[in-house]
């Protein structure tokens, strides 16, 4: 891999970690800054070398849907018990996953997502038809 490629794909998993958590994660207040860097190195780890090589083909959406909760499950057991105030949620995950897929994609790296976050970009044409919108997803037994 390029020394490009590896500089966009980091700068997109900090976009992606960053808008996935603003508002819906809280670590405890005695978690300390390393603990969270090793939490967010650990779930973004999974993600790159676990989930996101299964998107350079077309996938489906209960695979799309299966990989959301592993990516739940990872981080809700990389957190334990003492490092975040409420738990990493399937929005959140699910926020995560679809925002790095819809950077990739829009970099060619991967072929398109099943799911694609909704932004003024992709409402003017971006993404005409090409993707699902986002939404949340019900999952029964994963939340």
């Amino acid at each position: 891999m390029s020394l490009q490629k590896k500089f966009l794909i980091n700068e997109f998993w900090i976009l992606s970690w960053n808008a996935s958590v603003q508002r819906a994660l809280r670590y405890h207040k005695l978690t300390t800054e390393f603990e969270r860097q090793e939490f967010r190195k650990a779930v973004i780890g999974f993600c790159d070398e676990i989930i996101i090589p299964c998107y350079r083909l077309p996938v489906d959406e209960p695979i799309h849907l299966e990989n959301i909760v592993k990516v739940r499950d990872h981080a809700m057991q990389c957190a334990g018990d003492s490092t975040l105030e409420n738990p990493y949620n399937i929005g959140i995950a699910q926020k995560l996953l679809n925002l790095q897929l819809k950077y990739m994609w829009c970099a060619g790296y991967i072929e398109k997502p099943p799911h694609c976050p909704v932004d003024r970009i992709i409402l003017g044409g971006g993404c005409q038809g090409c993707c699902r919108c986002a939404k949340k997803v019900k999952l029964q037994n994963a939340v």
